[in-house]
């Protein structure tokens, strides 16, 4: 039994807010400022423009300036300049906020499920982009850093297609330099526990906890995240709880009072993880509530699912991508 409360002080002050207006000024409950948001994104996708990619962007000669203490100075053109990127971009991120305020607000697991996949679906499709800046610049959108919306999709019970791709594209060598050795480690080990690839997974979990041992942070949340992984592979249910248990409650700590999490997809994704082993879950907070770790088959073909009028990229023009890892 879990020791924890469900929900903290903040998590209540933040869910009852409502739309009021005081002395002129409008506060508008978030969470449906969040669905006007994701309409006006659907909108911007229903441009031509949002089936560009960042050689397209080149070629139609628009230019991005801005002032420098009085000079008009050019952006280098990446990938936040383009329509469709951006949009699918800020999706994601509504997308997840959603989720977790249908579930947390009124209990409706249904459409928090449905936006956690969509949360999924775009950060696929966002790994699905060409780098082809010099700089880099959207590299740390499409990396292993990006482990939480994998983890989305699992909690989701997103289809094997799905996460198996993402899961691919986010662990692209090009995109993880070596010298990310805790997020490599961390990102790789949960896809390949997803998978059932125990023995690396395991290795992965072990490194984990090694790297923040060796850097005097072994009651970070990572570290419980790691032993967590290793007790899932042991069906320790006891070792598993109490690491989840110590997540929440060392991420509580530092949370945001006025924003304060609503779904932590690292806690809940690796105790869906656990849950689909038939390993009991003890814990269930608001963070990590029983309803969405339960594992269940999931039908998400009645979505409309979002995408550019004339399609992405890669397949408007499949001839320049032919080749590439996608």
């Amino acid at each position: 039994m879990s020791t924890l409360s469900y929900a903290t002080a903040a998590h209540l002050k933040y869910l009852e807010k409502k739309d009021i207006k005081q002395e002129g000024r409008s506060y508008v409950n978030p969470f449906f400022s969040e669905l006007e948001h994701v309409e006006k994104l659907r909108e911007d996708l229903e441009q031509p423009e949002a089936s560009w990619d960042l050689a397209d962007l080149i070629a139609s000669g628009k230019t991005f300036p801005y002032n420098w203490f009085g000079e008009t100075r050019y952006h280098i053109p990446n990938n936040t300049f383009l329509t469709g990127f951006g949009a699918i971009q800020r999706l994601r991120s509504a997308y997840d906020f959603l989720g977790g305020y249908y579930q947390a607000a009124w209990k409706n697991t249904a459409k928090a499920k449905e936006c956690l996949y969509l949360a999924a679906y775009c950060q696929e499709k966002l790994c699905r982009w060409p780098i082809e800046d010099q700089y880099r610049v959207t590299e740390g959108m499409v990396d292993l850093n990006n482990t939480n919306y994998f983890l989305l999709g699992v909690i989701a019970n997103a289809d094997d297609a799905l996460l198996e791709s993402l899961g691919e594209l986010l662990r692209m060598p090009e995109r993880n330099p070596p010298k990310r050795k805790r997020g490599i480690a961390l990102g790789t080990g949960t896809i390949l526990l997803t998978f059932g690839e125990d023995k690396k997974a395991r290795k992965c979990a072990e490194r984990v906890v090694a790297l923040e041992e060796k850097a005097k942070r072994s009651t970070s949340p990572w570290a419980f995240y790691a032993k967590g992984m290793l007790a899932v592979l042991d069906r320790d249910e006891v070792t598993l709880n109490l690491a989840l248990e110590a997540m929440v409650e060392k991420w509580r700590r530092g949370d945001t009072p006025e924003v304060p999490t609503l779904l932590f997809p690292y806690v809940a994704g690796l105790a869906k993880l656990a849950a689909k082993r038939s390993i009991p879950v003890s814990v269930d907070v608001l963070e990590c509530p029983k309803e969405l770790i339960r594992p269940e088959k999931a039908d998400y073909s009645h979505l409309q699912l979002p995408r550019p009028r004339d399609g992405f990229p890669w397949e408007r023009k499949p001839e320049a991508y032919k080749g590439e890892h996608r």
